[in-house]
């Protein structure tokens, strides 16, 4: 028999360089609601909690470490109602939805 040899390509892995965070859960929650986040360096961050009316009824500033963090929230004094939390680290923004009982 005959063989052929075929061009051998290398590549690397590009490795994640954004910071990615979870949905709340539990969600729906009666107060405490947790996170997970990764982040590919040590950071800061924030989140900015909204009410239904765009009033901002809570802030927070967090560390978070390179790799996976889970962060624990408390929204307990916060009214019944639907909330968006706008997260921002040093160069990203994400959104999450969370609802309190």
């Amino acid at each position: 028999g005959s063989f052929k040899y075929s061009n051998v390509l290398i590549g690397r892995l590009k490795a994640n360089t954004q910071v990615s965070i979870s949905n709340f859960y539990p969600n729906p929650t009666n107060g405490q609601s947790t996170l997970d986040v990764y982040s590919p360096k040590n950071d800061k961050l924030t989140a900015t909690v909204y009410d239904v009316l765009g009033q901002i009824v809570m802030q927070e500033q967090r560390d978070i470490l390179q790799g996976y963090n889970k962060l624990n929230y408390d929204f307990s004094k916060l009214a019944k109602s639907g909330y968006i939390i706008d997260f921002r680290t040093e160069n990203q923004k994400l959104i999450r939805k969370i609802i309190k009982q």
